[in-house]
């Protein structure tokens, strides 16, 4: 027991000592990559400074950007920093002292304002994507089938589970109307019904008799609601379908008893 008590205790160190190895990589490569731009845009400075004077401010700046962009704040601090400092060596007089003199400061803090702007949007677009893939693998991995589709009642898309209920892959159901879906078994003033619901920016919710693409017909419980822009026109409706033929069958059995 203690043997076994002190692997894991070693295997919790390792994995401790290899994600501290992985931070400092990381790291390492956010200002390596500082590095490189602002070693990049030295080179074609001096490169194009005879037949354009002025570049080195654009080159440089595009590599603090860059390096804000996928390294973050920090490394786009550090790149500014790094970008002044070389501007102010090899272009600005008096040439070839180092510091950041008072002509280059004029270039330090547009590459400090721009380093921290360009880290904050790609900040931003960072997490605006993770909260979106958060949200489809949510969808995807959902036991209720759902649906978009445009307010002409086209689909759009359609997540696995759907495709488990109706028998219908997404690639049959996208461009498709649910009307595909049909049983024949409702009167047409049930979906005008939930037509006129969700038009008028409702949500919807109620049971339908349905038919799968073998045939068979199924019970489902629906909620369908309205997605609307900022200006509160509806743009999709999406609907929630739950199989409730299980539920069905154990409420007609009670029934029976």
């Amino acid at each position: 027991m203690e043997h076994v008590y002190e692997h894991d205790i070693e295997r919790s160190h390792l994995g401790v000592v290899a994600e501290k190895a992985s931070v400092v990589w990381r790291t390492c490569l956010r200002y390596g990559l500082a590095v490189v731009f602002v070693a990049t845009a030295l080179f074609l400075s001096l490169l194009v400074h005879s037949i354009a004077h002025n570049a080195f401010v654009y080159l440089f700046l595009a590599a603090v950007m860059a390096s804000a962009w996928l390294g973050r704040r920090g490394p786009g601090l550090f790149a500014a920093l790094l970008a002044s400092l070389t501007l102010d060596y090899f272009f600005l007089p008096p040439l070839y002292t180092l510091g950041i003199g008072r002509e280059a400061w004029t270039h330090a803090f547009p590459f400090l304002l721009m380093a921290v702007l360009s880290a904050w949007v790609s900040s931003n677009l960072r997490l605006s994507r993770q909260e979106s893939a958060r949200l489809t693998c949510a969808v995807e991995q959902a036991a209720d089938g759902i649906v978009i589709t445009d307010t002409s009642g086209n689909i759009q898309y359609v997540n696995p589970a759907f495709t488990r209920i109706t028998g219908y892959s997404r690639k049959e159901a996208i461009g498709q109307n649910p009307r595909l879906l049909k049983s024949g078994k409702h009167d047409p003033k049930y979906y005008k019904n939930l037509w006129e619901t969700i038009r008028s920016g409702n949500v919807w919710h109620g049971e339908l008799i349905n038919r799968r693409k073998n045939g068979t017909f199924y019970p489902e419980e629906m909620t369908i609601a309205p997605v609307q822009d900022a200006g509160g026109a509806t743009t999709n409706y999406i609907a929630i379908k739950q199989d409730v033929t299980e539920r069905k069958r154990v409420e007609e059995a009670l029934h029976r008893t």
